[in-house]
């Protein structure tokens, strides 16, 4: 109760109105009916007008309630008819300046009336706007976008009164002021579903397309935030009638090109209209293109003048290279990192496909999707891993096992990450087979070159990087039972064609960068490839494809340390014709594989590939034990091999790490060297092995064998010794074991008959890098397997591993490589 109406009280007329007011108010405590409503505002009616001499209304909280609750949708158009004649007469009563000060207790009950009114009643609704609310003036600001939400219902295409609300609307403009007016429009837009589609329609309807958005800045309000936020849940709504309007909006008011807004709230926006393509609608898809390449809604092109190309592809390709790609890239990378939710109401999975359907929509749409894919494919890889191992807990998880059957069955059993797991290779498979394999390749090498350069450091490190492709492995290259029947061509091609290029590519990087990696991330690289190189499936093969082993072996033997002398920096998908670093003593090594790389027309066949892979690989062995296990020259050393003594052996801080990377890079090359290759016909007997060219033939152990055999017998840690000693008994053994296997073939009277191709026969076929040459050297003209054994039985307690040469050769007579092998 103000002043005024104190003030009021001591007079005994004013004190018998509010007596009456309070009486006429009880009769709507007694109503059951809807006509017993209409009675008691007939007499609620009756005693204001006879008391209209008081410009103030008593007990006008009450009243403002019973009235509203007598405007109730269910209510029949009678009863609100009667209670506008009583907003009428209040309005009359109290006059502009106090229906400014009342304004919200009114106004609760009349702004939600309009939408749910008969016809009967919207022209007498419409006349209390235009008769008291207009005249409010600025006074009006505050139930502004009440108002709003109220009149644009009555914004109804086709409608008897469209007319004159959107004329209503315009006073009402003009009257608070277009920029205040337009807060408010954006503000109901924002928060009332109902009237989105007329508020943007009207903005629509009185855009000045003749003028540019700068000339016409008021639009957008006096927020800014608020009309990008109001836009960006408008373009997400319900109803593609809604979605359609909102993207003409944007066409027109956000064009790229122009600053009306920064670029955050254009990544915003941007990112709420690329969900419009879910709805494979192609009006919708029509104009989010057209905004995106630079035309508008009619295919005219926009742009500054100077850059518009006669051409529309050109003018296409240049407008979104030069304003929109960057953002576009943004505004996917930011979905898929979950800053941008799709609906208002969804679920947690639906939330988490999206970003891999909208991608799978932009791929259809050859100047958008292809163009952006380079930039984002690696925030696809890392949200996929991010939610699978989120939801399935896979924080314990082994990395790099090569036994994926857990994980896979924890993958199906999970509805979520099952559906993930689909839509991503449903995404996937949209690309060319080759193109993620050597996408992962160039991230790798990128990934090396970097770390090299000692540059700004990758958001993603190259040991997440690691996990991301282990993680791809298990899901892509490696599919169910039903996706190989139907998908087996390609899962196929992956495994013979592309995922050994890779493997190649990440070899060649890591010899390149060595000495730039740290040794944790070379252990992770490491173990990748290894795991990469389980993943490779030899295809079967002719006898015919394989290089027969005559004086060219011998000839290789010859020139093998000068062949791996090969710079890192030689092209890997190389495939001359004999060049000398492929005449080395692996030239027997089988064909796999014939493969060609879609980007580069090169071939690189899996002779190709074993050969370089070892090439680089025996490079890289040598390089790692000359830089942290056995430092200067082995060569030197090589008919003197001794046991490093206690003075030598130094505590390293990071010889864990160092022992883990050796051990990694030891069983890589283990894996690699015993590679099989299977051959479907032909008897082997057209292949003559090394073993049976060069029998008998003492050779010098290649520069990689002798790196090698230092870091045995001088590393000063006994663990790096061990892994090394096993490496050379695991490939002592290997070759032995395939010399005694092609010995027994050779005595076999079933090889002098060849076989037929039909009969269906599969042979195995394994070329270990050591000869009988190699190993009958080293046992003859070195001590290496004296002091092996020194080593060995030195950690047990058998012998000093510190003993002079006297002593370590009347300890232990000099053993054939063949009896140590059995021995240990």
């Amino acid at each position: 109760m103000n002043a005024e109406e104190v003030e009021l009280l001591g007079d005994s007329k004013y004190r018998n109105y509010v007596a009456a007011v309070d009486k006429a108010l009880k009769n709507f405590e007694y109503s059951s009916e809807w006509a017993d409503l209409i009675s008691a505002l007939g007499k609620l009616n009756k005693v204001l007008q006879n008391n209209a001499k008081y410009q103030v209304v008593p007990k006008k909280l009450t009243i403002g309630k019973r009235l509203a609750q007598c405007l109730h949708p269910a209510l029949p158009s009678g009863v609100h008819r009667k209670a506008l004649e009583t907003y009428e007469i209040i309005f009359k009563i109290i006059g502009p300046k106090r229906l400014a000060k009342d304004l919200f207790l009114y106004s609760s009950g009349l702004f939600p009336l309009l939408s749910n009114a008969a016809m009967s009643v919207k022209p007498v609704l419409l006349g209390l706007y235009e008769t008291y609310y207009l005249p409010l003036g600025k006074t009006l600001k505050p139930g502004l976008q009440g108002l709003l939400t109220g009149v644009l219902p009555g914004l109804e295409e086709g409608s008897e009164y469209y007319d004159r609300t959107n004329t209503l609307l315009e006073k009402v403009a003009a009257a608070v002021e277009q920029p205040a007016f337009y807060s408010a429009l954006w503000g109901s837009i924002l928060t009332s579903p109902a009237v989105r589609l007329p508020g943007v329609s009207f903005v629509l309807l009185h855009l000045n397309r003749k003028l540019s958005m700068e000339d016409q800045l008021y639009v957008m309000g006096s927020d800014i935030e608020l009309m990008v936020e109001a836009v960006s849940t408008s373009v997400q709504d319900s109803s593609v009638l809604v979605q359609r309007s909102t993207l003409d909006l944007i066409l027109f008011c956000f064009p790229f090109h122009m600053s009306q807004a920064t670029r955050p709230d254009m990544i915003r926006i941007l990112s709420a209209a690329l969900h419009v393509v879910l709805r494979r609608d192609m009006s919708l898809n029509r104009r989010l293109y057209a905004w995106l390449l630079g035309f508008d809604n009619n295919g005219v092109k926009t742009g500054p003048r100077n850059t518009r190309l006669s051409n529309p592809e050109e003018h296409a390709t240049h407008y979104f290279n030069t304003y929109s790609k960057d953002m576009l890239v943004q505004a996917m990378v930011g979905i898929l990192q979950g800053k941008a939710r799709g609906g208002e109401e969804e679920s947690a999975l639906m939330h988490d496909l999206k970003p891999f359907r909208i991608l799978i929509s932009l791929l259809d749409k050859p100047e958008l999707g292809p163009a952006i894919l380079e930039d984002v494919l690696i925030e696809v890889f890392r949200t996929l891993y991010t939610q699978c191992r989120a939801e399935l807990d896979l924080q314990n998880q082994n990395p790099f096992s090569k036994d994926q059957t857990q994980l896979s069955s924890k993958l199906r059993e999970n509805k979520k990450t099952a559906e993930l797991i689909k839509t991503a290779n449903l995404l996937f498979n949209s690309f060319e087979p080759y193109y993620m394999w050597d996408y992962i390749a160039r991230w790798f090498e990128e990934g090396c070159r970097r770390t090299l350069s000692g540059s700004e450091p990758s958001v993603l490190s190259l040991v997440e990087f690691c996990q991301l492709v282990d993680f791809l492995l298990d899901i892509v290259s490696l599919p169910t039972r039903s996706m190989r029947v139907i998908c087996q061509e390609t899962y196929i091609e992956i495994q013979t064609e592309h995922l050994p290029q890779l493997l190649l590519r990440m070899v060649s990087a890591l010899t390149a960068h060595l000495r730039a990696l740290y040794l944790g991330e070379l252990t992770h690289c490491l173990r990748l490839c290894s795991k990469i190189l389980s993943k490779v499936q030899p295809p079967l093969v002719s006898p015919l494809t394989l290089p027969s082993a005559g004086a060219r072996d011998l000839e290789g033997r010859r020139a093998l340390p000068a062949a791996l002398e090969v710079p890192v920096s030689e092209d890997v998908f190389e495939d001359r014709e004999n060049p000398a670093s492929s005449r080395s003593s692996e030239s027997g090594f089988h064909r796999l594989c014939s493969v060609s790389r879609g980007r580069t027309g090169c071939r690189l066949t899996q002779l190709s590939f074993q050969r370089r892979c070892l090439e680089h690989f025996r490079h890289f062995l040598c390089s790692l034990v000359k830089l942290y296990i056995a430092p200067g020259d082995c060569a030197s050393r090589m008919d003197t091999l001794r046991v490093a003594g206690p003075e030598e052996r130094e505590s390293v801080s990071e010889q864990k790490e160092c022992v883990a990377a050796f051990t990694a890079a030891c069983q890589l090359f283990l894996e690699c060297s015993s590679f099989p290759v299977y051959i479907a016909e032909g008897n082997l007997k057209s292949s003559p092995t090394r073993e049976e060219q060069a029998d008998g033939e003492s050779v010098l152990p290649p520069l990689w064998l002798q790196t090698l055999m230092d870091a045995c017998c001088s590393a000063t840690d006994f663990s790096i010794q061990a892994v090394a000693i096993s490496l050379v008994m695991d490939l002592v053994g290997l070759t032995q074991s395939v010399a005694m296997v092609t010995a027994e073939r050779v005595g076999s009277p079933d090889s002098v008959q060849p076989m037929s191709p039909s009969q269906g026969r599969v042979a195995v076929v394994i070329r270990p890098p050591l000869t009988q040459g190699i190993l009958k050297y080293i046992a003859e003209k070195t001590d290496f397997f004296k002091s092996v054994a020194l080593i060995l039985m030195g950690a047990v307690g058998g012998v000093d591993p510190s003993a002079s040469s006297a002593q370590r050769g009347a300890l232990l007579p000099a053993p054939q490589p063949g009896a140590l092998v059995q021995h240990l």
